[in-house]
């Protein structure tokens, strides 16, 4: 469904007035001028175009071919979104020629050695769009070097640290590289386990902290049938709770002179987890929970991590990216089987190339929201606002959930409008979709610069 009209033309200009047209899925062949980050140079029938790939992934795969094959994914009046086309999706051989020279000669020519480390490093850098030089070789080796064993999955991800100018260390690549069960899983786990220890004869002081702990949780799900002023205020608590580290609780008690908050558990923060943690920490029955506990709040750390304020300038626009569980609820199921409706959300918001303060304007602003549905289903929600005007596409992995979501069109634009937005183009499509969590060694490099439409 597109309310917008028919699919809009971009049209790319040289300076001898020869101009180039490109629709939406259009596909087309183009030699590779120049990568940088997420961002590609491309020739097409000799004009020159600057697009953005769909991801650094694809960007990074760019690097040593000469010519491919693109897909047009999206527009603007101001960017094109491609995606690199595969052999098998292109519709005729895919031209390209490797150049295995080309990284080996970076590095003679920035004066450093080649081997096998340095070129997995400049592979890595130039990949996260930024430059092989000697200091920042110099610092992912240093850095690598204190991994008992790294491969190239590695390298990535402290490029992509890096390139996002977060703190580089040891502990904070320690830290990227833990792979996490989903949201749901943690959360779900957790639910079980405080409910058991509430109800078994543990003292009274510890059934208190794990109904606190309960409650705190409990607080952490989106219900997705509240009404916009209630879901909007329980969205700010969660981003709240989440992005508060415990180090922040902990010096509030410090300044107060409090050095055994345990009775100041019951606050809607992650330090109710903690107090809960450090009272279960010498009860070896209730071992399983403590890593429950532990696991949970080194999630929460990583996903503060990627939120925290960039050190050094980021090579790629800054995002808010937050994993959150959400509650499809079903009258027809009660009680505990409830959470078989658990779904998680990955969102990440954009703060815009422009937007010095870092802060999100709701006027202006680009999100992305996937929702894992189950094992076969999923849904991507990608929104645009320029002006209070909002551009939407839909893609879903199967018809069903296509016209499910079709279905639910009219009482959206309705809902956008009452907060004062104008819905201009919405379009509901059926596409493989690849969700990216924000947790997690295996997809974090690769979604930090992921962008697919900028308002």
């Amino acid at each position: 469904m597109n309310v917008s009209g028919p699919a809009p033309i971009a049209t790319v200009q040289r300076p001898d007035e020869s101009t180039l047209a490109m629709r939406l899925n259009q596909r087309f062949a183009a030699e590779v001028i120049q990568v940088t980050g997420d961002r590609v140079v491309l020739a097409v029938d000799g004009v020159q175009l600057v697009a953005r790939m769909t991801s650094l992934d694809q960007a990074s795969q760019l690097i040593e071919h000469r010519f491919a094959q693109f897909a047009v994914k999206d527009m603007t009046n101001s960017s094109v979104t491609i995606q690199l086309l595969s052999q098998g999706q292109s519709t005729g051989q895919l031209a390209s020629t490797q150049a295995p020279e080309f990284i080996p000669n970076l590095l003679k020519f920035a004066g450093l050695p080649v081997n096998q480390t340095t070129e997995m490093i400049a592979r890595a850098l130039l990949s996260n769009g930024l430059q092989v030089t000697p200091e920042l070789v110099a610092e992912l080796n240093n850095l690598l070097a204190q991994e008992v064993k790294w491969d190239q999955n590695t390298a990535q991800l402290a490029a992509a640290l890096k390139a996002a100018g977060l703190p580089l260390s040891s502990g904070t690549l320690s830290l990227a590289k833990t792979d996490f069960p989903t949201l749901v899983q943690m959360v779900t786990s957790l639910q079980t386990k405080l409910e058991t220890l509430q109800q078994s004869n543990a003292p009274l002081l510890t059934k208190e902290l794990a109904k606190n702990a309960a409650e705190l949780i409990r607080h952490l799900i989106v219900l997705m049938k509240d009404n916009g002023e209630a879901l909007q205020a329980n969205l700010q608590e969660i981003f709240r709770i989440l992005g508060t580290p415990i180090e922040k609780e902990l010096a509030k008690f410090v300044q107060k002179g409090d050095h055994n908050p345990v009775l100041d558990g019951s606050g809607k923060s992650l330090m109710t987890l903690a107090v809960l943690r450090r009272q279960l920490a010498s009860d070896l029955s209730q071992a399983g929970l403590v890593r429950e506990l532990d696991r949970f709040l080194e999630a929460a750390r990583l996903m503060q991590l990627l939120n925290s304020t960039p050190t050094t300038e980021p090579a790629h626009e800054p995002w808010l990216r937050m994993d959150i569980p959400i509650l499809l609820q079903n009258p027809l199921i009660k009680g505990q089987d409830q959470r078989k409706n658990l779904h998680t959300a990955h969102l990440r918001i954009s703060y815009l190339p422009d937007n010095q303060e870092k802060r999100i304007d709701p006027a202006n602003t680009h999100f992305v929201v996937n929702v894992d549905l189950d094992k076969e289903e999923s849904i991507q929600i990608n929104v645009s606002v320029a002006e209070k005007r909002v551009g939407m596409e839909v893609l879903t992995s199967t018809e069903k959930t296509r016209s499910l979501a079709e279905e639910e069109l009219p009482g959206l634009q309705e809902g956008i409008e009452t907060l004062g937005y104008i819905l201009q183009s919405v379009n509901c499509e059926t596409a493989k979709i690849e969700i990216s969590s924000n947790l997690g060694s295996s997809t974090l490099w690769r979604s930090f610069g992921e962008v697919s439409v900028e308002a």
